[in-house]
């Protein structure tokens, strides 16, 4: 009988320790493309994004002594893109995980290659290329651009480890073991300086070996953007909102407590291209979380930030650094 309370007490604490890795971000920050999607060069590049969590199960008794766990959630990610046509473009992401959990039940820190994503983008208002470019936007016109998409993430990191001879909470792995569809929208339109960055991104999960299953989710995001010309590229500052929602799991068919929950971040950043690269920095802070848990369950999301830099192919014509 008191191993069996041990055993009860263990796994309601391991629960909440990781369960905003979902909603976080950790797996859908992959989809997030910006004001990047709005160049019009291949690309190669990389980017470094970091989450963390505070979490804790307060008792409110003498018997039983508070849990609390600081989880760290890091993803280093290979992006490319490869522009087919005036219309089609694929971009693929390959992510390096790096999971860490310190708490008072338990010290993990995981790290692997993740779960790798290809998606294919159809540019709606694209039209036929003048050789014309210049390296920054029209003052004068209003411009804008909508790329449309969908794809797949592939299930090749590891989602079973185990820790003291039982699987770790779902979320903390480094994959989700799963055949996940992904779809992705992203809209920008400026006039003078000014701009605006619009994006939507849902990821379908389904079951994975075990018969789990993620829940849904979907990201949201709103950035206004000014862009200042310097020589041979822009400077663009920009400020906005970042919403994410993600339903709770499936185990068996057993709907699966502490999981999901939704938040809204708001963000700072810069975005500079020079001649044949990229740096993008950004940094989140909360405005509104509700991450599903139970009474004596409680999870908050800290800041978070990204950085990254790309490198530009060049094309046959001039690149273009402004949106199309």
């Amino acid at each position: 009988m008191r191993k069996l309370v041990l055993y009860i007490i263990f796994t309601v604490i391991t629960i909440p320790t990781t369960l905003g890795c979902d909603v976080c971000g950790c797996q859908l920050s992959g989809l997030s493309f910006g004001m990047l999607a709005g160049t019009s060069t291949h690309y190669i590049g990389v980017r470094f994004t970091q989450a963390s969590f505070n979490a804790s199960i307060r008792y409110n008794s003498d018997l039983l002594q508070d849990e609390y766990s600081q989880d760290t959630f890091t993803r280093t990610e290979i992006l490319g893109r490869y522009i087919f046509s005036n219309k089609f473009q694929i971009h693929s992401i390959i992510p390096y995980i790096s999971n860490t959990m310190n708490g008072s039940v338990q010290d993990l820190e995981f790290n692997g290659f993740g779960d790798p994503s290809l998606l294919l983008f159809y540019d709606v208002l694209a039209k036929k290329q003048s050789d014309d470019k210049i390296a920054a936007p029209p003052t004068t016109i209003i411009s804008h651009s909508l790329l449309i998409g969908g794809g797949v993430k592939l299930p090749m990191g590891t989602f079973d480890r185990f820790d003291r001879g039982e699987v770790v909470n779902r979320n903390f792995q480094i994959g989700s073991g799963s055949v996940d569809f992904l779809l992705s929208s992203n809209y920008t339109i400026a006039l003078h300086r000014w701009g605006l960055n619009i994006e939507a991104s849902y990821k379908m999960n389904t079951r994975n070996s075990d018969n789990y299953r993620f829940g849904n989710q979907f990201n949201s995001s709103g950035y206004l953007f000014y862009t200042i010309p310097i020589k041979n590229g822009i400077i663009s500052p920009f400020a906005g909102t970042l919403y994410e929602t993600a339903g709770t799991h499936d185990d068996d068919g057993i709907q699966q407590f502490n999981t999901g929950g939704n938040a809204t971040l708001g963000t700072l950043g810069l975005q500079c291209n020079w001649k044949s690269f990229s740096l993008n920095a950004l940094i989140q802070h909360p405005l509104q979380q509700n991450y599903n848990s139970d009474d004596i369950s409680f999870i908050e999301t800290e800041e978070r930030f990204s950085i990254g830099l790309i490198f530009h192919f060049a094309k046959k014509e001039k690149k273009k650094f402004g949106f199309p």
